[in-house]
């Protein structure tokens, strides 16, 4: 099974800096290959949030190749997957309450990992991951929001939720993993032709993602606009 990945990273309208993070990383553990496409949005109500959202981006990074290798390199259950991530936030929950000291600050995160034959899930927050498979576009994350407020997020305090889920991955299956500056404006239409994209050269998918992010600015959309297209060939 190989992956392809395009992304889209775009700084919000009048801000002084993209409080999105990113990350894509790829590797090869015990002949599996694996894929972690992780973004976190830092949450712009809390204070640093652009340090936060690259604080735990990269622990994760860190994490991925540290312990990918052994964790990865051989089958394992889901649901020793499920703690090993659970376990690795909650770490860095505590990382954050002493490298912040009295600062509250948080980020949503959505981490999609890609091993062999199967696909696992965390998210907390309200970014988002679509997955396409034959003519079926869903939504697999559940956003931890109420009456359009956030609820849920990694920082400085306890989080009470890490939403997992896991299925079988599948060739020419497709995911796109995003923050809410991309999906909150992106029409239906735009979103099916991402996900259904996945014959397109990668320069195309490339535009794809630039044209949805600028449509969506001239709809009005002020935040941070990030996306990565994930296809398993």
């Amino acid at each position: 099974m190989q992956f392809f990945t395009e992304y889209v990273w775009k700084k919000g309208e009048k801000a002084s800096k993209n409080e999105d993070s990113l990350a894509i990383c790829q590797m090869v553990a015990g002949r599996r290959r694996c894929l972690m496409v992780l973004i976190c949005d830092g949450i712009g109500s809390l204070e640093e949030s652009e340090k936060a959202s690259g604080f735990v981006t990269e622990q994760m990074i860190r994490w991925f190749y540290q312990t990918g290798p052994r964790l990865l390199g051989r089958k394992r259950s889901g649901r020793s997957l499920e703690n090993a991530v659970r376990r690795q936030l909650w770490r860095i929950s505590g990382q954050m309450a002493e490298a912040f000291q009295d600062r509250k600050t948080g980020t949503t995160f959505s981490m999609l990992l890609l091993v062999q034959k199967r696909y696992f899930i965390w998210n907390v927050g309200d970014s988002r991951i679509y997955r396409k498979i034959a003519k079926d576009i869903r939504q697999l994350t559940e956003d931890d929001t109420r009456a359009g407020m956030l609820t849920g997020c990694i920082g400085t305090f306890p989080f009470r939720k890490i939403h997992f889920y896991r299925g079988r991955l599948k060739r020419k299956m497709s995911f796109l993993v995003c923050s809410d500056g991309l999906y909150r404006k992106l029409a239906k239409r735009d979103l099916q032709a991402l996900l259904a994209a996945g014959t397109a050269a990668p320069e195309k998918i490339k535009t794809m993602l630039k044209e949805a992010a600028d449509r969506n600015r001239l709809k009005g959309e002020k935040d941070d606009i990030s996306g990565v297209w994930v296809k398993a060939e």
